[in-house]
């Protein structure tokens, strides 16, 4: 009996461990940026210093969006490997808004959280192998935005655009995140 529950039980560890076999989330061409959609399309991509980016959508979690009591935060991440399975570029970025009950425009300054205020507006990049983190830019505080065209709380489905203009904290660097869009459904 116990023989026989081992096959049956590593056919469910997919499942049971959150990893899945298969992902179904439409993969792009690694050099074009997905269809702008509103059906939870599970998509997202935009232009890094202008060239397509992508995240990583072979690995268990290449987006992960949240909805909880109206802050509503999106994380990615991409990670490539050369042939010699050496990683080569690993890098993400995600916000943070509070609060979101409806479509709109929201505009994002650096790190700015006004919790006794009721509001959160944060975003940031990370590039792990450089070892450099960059925050929006105040100066560009008009070209940091997120646009949220679809927010459906009975489907848990958010679609937008987004921007931004990202800085080292010495300003020696900058990462510019243009025509940005994003169509996920949410927890």
């Amino acid at each position: 009996m116990k023989k026989a529950l081992i096959p049956i039980l590593f056919a469910f560890l997919p499942f049971l461990t959150g990893c899945p076999g298969k992902v179904s989330t439409p993969q792009p061409k690694p050099d074009t940026l997905p269809p702008i959609t509103q059906t939870g399309a599970n998509t997202l991509g935009c232009l890094i210093n202008g060239k397509a980016w992508l995240p990583t959508y072979g690995s268990s979690y290449p987006v992960t969006m949240e909805h909880n009591m109206g802050l509503f935060s999106l994380g990615t991440h991409r990670q490539i490997y050369n042939v010699a399975n050496q990683l080569i570029v690993n890098n993400g970025f995600g916000w943070s808004i509070y609060p979101v009950r409806d479509t709109g425009l929201y505009f994002v300054k650096n790190g700015y959280s006004a919790i006794g205020a009721g509001t959160i507006l944060e975003a940031g990049f990370i590039d792990d192998l450089q070892k450099k983190s960059y925050v929006s830019n105040d100066a560009d505080s008009l070209k940091n935005w997120i646009h949220v065209t679809r927010w459906d709380t009975v489907k848990f489905v958010a679609s937008g655009n987004f921007n931004f203009f990202f800085t080292s904290p010495d300003h020696s660097d900058t990462i510019k995140i243009t025509n940005g869009r994003f169509d996920y459904k949410f927890n």
